[in-house]
């Protein structure tokens, strides 16, 4: 590389590893090359994660474990939407805060854990590597994350006992094929259903319940993306009735 004013010189590795510097003064013609061995620069490669999917509902944390050569155990990391420019970190947080996790470590191993807050079917990986600039971050290339979700229907839905109905789903990553059930409030594992469904074409799924929620209040809805265990979320909630006779 030329050398411009300042004594700044711009370099573009094409492999990893450790390089020393190689100098050539230029005040007079013939001069050689000279081998500094002190001057060394590493040069790090990230080239991809080892996970085959990376993706996770809202509310859970999305583990990624980055590969590649040189990563330190300093480096950090930041989920942004598709399409979006890596920024510097004080940049990004004012823009997304912690809707994706914000920007975390990254372990000796690679891994890096994002807490989810926000949905976004298509995200950017970026990278900051230790010593690079000032919190300086790039691209990935090659990965993308998802942040699934259900986010309705809105409001609270009403169901009657003991009557069949459908209700469309809306959110981030839904399929068909996957299952969504209905929990009571304290049942933060979604383990006992009042009503589940398996979920089909346009997102629909049809629910019965035995009994009314006059003594229990609202349900939550708990949805499992496929390949995902039961996640929560709580802004969807529903009311069962019954007709006496």
């Amino acid at each position: 590389a030329d050398v411009g004013s300042g004594g700044i010189a711009l370099f573009s590795f094409a492999a990893a590893g450790t390089r020393e510097l190689c100098y050539k003064f230029g005040d007079r013609a013939g001069r050689p090359w000279v081998l500094f061995p002190a001057r060394t620069a590493s040069v790090v490669q990230v080239t991809g994660v080892a996970e085959a999917e990376a993706r996770a509902p809202v509310g859970t944390t999305l583990e990624l474990t980055f590969t590649g050569a040189g990563l330190s155990g300093r480096d950090r990391a930041y989920l942004v939407p598709a399409g979006v420019a890596c920024s510097r970190e004080g940049t990004y947080g004012l823009d997304y805060g912690a809707s994706y996790g914000g920007v975390v470590d990254v372990a000796a191993d690679g891994s890096a854990a994002f807490a989810l807050a926000a949905p976004q079917l298509a995200l950017d990986v970026c990278f900051g590597i230790s010593g690079f600039g000032a919190g300086d971050f790039v691209k990935v290339d090659g990965v993308q994350a998802s942040a699934l979700a259900v986010t309705g229907p809105s409001g609270v839905t009403v169901f009657v006992a003991g009557v069949p109905e459908a209700v469309v789903l809306d959110g981030v990553g839904i399929a068909a094929g996957e299952t969504a059930r209905w929990v009571a409030r304290d049942d933060a594992a979604c383990a006992n259903p009042l009503a589940e469904a398996t979920v089909g074409a346009n997102a629909s799924a049809t629910f019965t319940f035995a009994n009314s929620t006059a003594a229990s209040g609202a349900l939550e809805l708990c949805y499992a993306f496929i390949g995902e265990a039961f996640a929560r979320f709580p802004a969807v909630q529903a009311e069962v009735y019954a007709i006496d006779a």
